[in-house]
């Protein structure tokens, strides 16, 4: 369950980056509107918080290949430790 929370997560911080590279709205709203549920936006915002790709609100990259090698290592030590995971979450995230 579990791996598959974190899978999803690590899928929608991949769109959320690439809205982002983009020039999109990486927003709440928008990725609502886009069809993303709420739960699923901050499943990959702490995934991105956790890569330290997104920091508050602020993304500290623009480059998508160093996005996805930053989400990469930040989903295998989210699967080896989901502690770590649910540490970036807001409190409605918790298990």
């Amino acid at each position: 369950r579990h791996a598959r929370r974190i899978q999803r997560a690590y899928d929608c911080a991949l769109l959320l980056a690439t809205w982002h590279v983009g020039f999109l709205d990486t927003s709440r709203d928008f990725a609502k509107s886009q069809g993303m549920a709420q739960r699923q936006w901050e499943n990959g915002i702490a995934l991105l918080r956790l890569a330290r790709v997104v920091n508050g609100r602020r993304w500290r990259t623009h480059d998508m290949p160093t996005i996805e090698r930053a989400l990469q290592r930040a989903m295998e030590r989210a699967l080896e430790t989901p502690d770590v995971f649910f540490a970036w979450c807001n409190r409605h995230g918790q298990p």
